[in-house]
């Protein structure tokens, strides 16, 4: 996981329906037959584990994306800090585009640039947090495009997109 000469994408938390997982995949497909300098790297699990597994084989891209497995609370922060940019996603659905993830002030936190897939409240988060790229659920072509763009972000733009981040988390959430 710490290789440096490839760009670190990571999803963390549940591996579920709702993460839009297809549609994440198939974008990573695209972007790195762009760029094979990308990674993926998952940290989870849930019950849509298997079913991303096999996507990935069918896909051929098992040398791109990689499935680390649930890690105990403690781990999370050694991913978070190695990682070039996080993954936010939920698919499209009326319900998300009223929500806000519950891990989306963690990953502010973490000065991370942040790619995400989500509906409308999360988008305007991002949006004025000035800190990552932002796709419209189903949007495959436009999330390529977002994943092959932010890997080619300098170490700077990554750096000012992630200050970016935990400056808004820090201004704008509370653990109260």
């Amino acid at each position: 996981f710490s290789d440096d000469q490839n760009f670190k994408y990571l999803f963390a938390g549940n591996v579920g329906e709702a993460q839009g997982f297809p549609e994440l995949i198939k974008a990573f497909k695209i972007a790195i037959d762009l760029n094979n300098n990308i990674h993926l790297y998952i940290v989870g699990d849930g019950r849509y584990l298997e079913t991303a597994k096999t996507l990935v084989a069918d896909l051929d891209l098992q040398s791109y994306i990689f499935f680390i497995g649930w890690q105990l609370p403690s781990a999370i922060p050694y991913f978070l800090a190695t990682a070039d940019a996080l993954i936010l996603s939920l698919k499209a659905n009326p319900i998300y585009e009223i929500t806000i993830p519950g891990k989306l002030p963690n990953y502010m936190m973490a000065s991370k640039p942040i790619l995400a897939v989500l509906g409308k409240e999360g988008t305007k988060i991002i949006e004025e947090a000035q800190c990552g790229f932002v796709s419209a659920p189903g949007n495959v072509q436009e999330l390529a495009s977002n994943i092959q763009h932010m890997s080619t972000l300098s170490d700077a733009e990554k750096s000012m997109l992630g200050k970016n981040a935990r400056n808004y988390a820090k201004t704008n959430f509370s653990k109260e």
